[in-house]
């Protein structure tokens, strides 16, 4: 007669509470890990100061962001829009979507076309970089923006990233420079 063979104790059932501890552990960092991507994305954590000299340019309104304002904003076209960030600290801004500066990014379909000043900001979130625009001509009179513009991007090749309406909704339309 042969000798039964010792059976190995189960892994899993032996430490059931490491593989618990670690399902657990997903589970609760999973939506916390999303959440900080989203709030501090890594090239706004990792962003070394920029020179203003960088910053200005043509910035244009992408592909992706027109498809937005069409699709959920309900915008039935979009035209080609740009940001002028000039050398002087002043700025022109052509064919905005009334979303981006109308409360609640309730936009009536129409855009706008205006001019100001603008400077470099560290961001209200600690992170990151924003500019401060003031308006003197357009939807912008008499406004006075900050945080609304984040810098976005690595390096030299920046982009501006505006949101819309109330910021928990996380909506925002970018606009590249070219």
């Amino acid at each position: 007669m042969q000798a039964p063979t010792p059976k190995r104790p189960n892994f899993f059932r032996r430490y059931w509470f490491v593989w618990l501890g670690v399902v657990i552990g997903v589970a609760i960092m999973t939506p916390v890990a999303m959440w900080t991507w989203a709030v501090f994305p890594p090239d706004v954590l990792l962003m070394k100061e920029p020179n203003q000299a960088d910053l200005v340019g043509t910035y244009h309104l992408t592909d992706d962001s027109k498809r937005f304002l069409h699709r959920s904003k309900d915008y039935l076209s979009v035209p080609d829009s740009t940001i002028e960030l000039r050398a002087d600290g002043t700025y022109s801004v052509d064919g905005i979507a009334d979303c981006t500066f109308l409360d609640w990014g309730d936009g009536a379909g129409r855009f706008w076309s205006g001019e100001g000043t603008w400077r470099l900001d560290s961001s209200d979130y600690g992170a990151g970089y924003s500019l401060t625009i003031h308006g003197t001509s357009g939807p912008f009179t008499e406004a006075f923006y900050s945080g609304w513009v984040t810098l976005r991007g690595w390096g030299s090749d920046y982009g501006l990233e505006i949101g819309i309406g109330d910021p928990d909704n996380w909506e925002s339309i970018r606009y590249n420079k070219e």
